[in-house]
């Protein structure tokens, strides 16, 4: 509206300026003097117009500013809310992240075994609480990014192991840990216990450890087998002791047919 008025405003001294000119021009046509007064007027007509004029290009410049800051203005908003929206989806992204995560805690920590992830560098990823009880000795140092070999140097510095049998022990488990072939391996630990480990190698070239611990079973095998050596035994006693019973009677019957007496004893061999 403002822009309109000041547009009018131009036209209409541009009109008195083309009059004012053509006065002028007029009166010097016919050889007069220009009156005083209407030289001023022809100077203010000027003024007025390039007043007006400047007035006008101010008013454009600013409309245009004006214009351009608002579509500035609004490119910024819709910028702001699309970061808006993007920090959504990624502070989504993380919560959903973060779940997954305690799921899959909480998931390995019900896990009955001990469970450990080694990376490709056999670096710890995870594990749960029962592989650090299994793996008591060096729970305090069981944190993601240990590497295996630094549990079993660990390991057996803390141990009684005897220094000759370091060597041995260490490539057995170092052996056992690179192979992963998926077969269950039993060995006794220190303190008597008898552990499981089962190792399998990821596609990403990591390894899943699973350690059980087997001390009962193991028990209840000696044990098992004890019972079978001594019944083993009692069996050869008994067998021996039916022989001598059967020789016994055999010598009694003799001794009745020599006196001409019937046998006394029905043996059945």
């Amino acid at each position: 509206m403002k822009l309109r008025k000041l547009k009018i405003l131009n036209v209409l001294a541009v009109l008195i300026l083309i009059v004012v000119i053509f006065w002028t021009a007029n009166a010097q046509a016919a050889g007069s003097e220009t009156p005083e007064w209407q030289n001023w007027i022809a100077i203010g007509a000027y003024t007025g117009f390039v007043v007006i004029a400047m007035g006008f290009f101010m008013h454009w410049r600013l409309t245009v500013t004006s214009l351009h800051q608002v579509d500035l203005e609004n490119q910024i908003k819709e910028q702001a809310k699309e970061l808006k929206a993007q920090g959504e989806i990624t502070r989504q992204i993380e919560q959903d992240a973060q779940a997954a995560t305690n799921l899959l805690r909480d998931a390995i920590e019900n896990i009955t075994e001990g469970f450990a992830v080694y990376g490709s560098e056999d670096r710890l990823v995870i594990c749960n609480d029962n592989y650090r009880e299994i793996y008591s000795r060096v729970a305090d140092i069981l944190v993601p990014g240990i590497s295996f070999g630094e549990l079993v140097d660990e390991d057996i510095k803390r141990s009684k192991i005897p220094g000759d049998q370091i060597a041995e022990m260490k490539k057995a488990l170092l052996d056992q840990h690179n192979q992963c072939t998926g077969e269950p391996l039993i060995r006794q630990a220190q303190d008597g216990r008898w552990i499981q480990s089962t190792d399998y190698r990821t596609s990403e070239g990591g390894l899943v450890g699973i350690r059980s611990d087997v001390t009962a079973y193991k028990d209840a095998e000696a044990e098992l087998r004890e019972k079978m050596e001594n019944l083993e035994v009692f069996n050869k006693v008994a067998v021996g002791r039916e022989l001598r019973m059967i020789e016994l009677k055999k010598e009694i019957n003799a001794l009745f047919e020599k006196s001409g007496q019937a046998e006394k004893y029905d043996i059945v061999e």
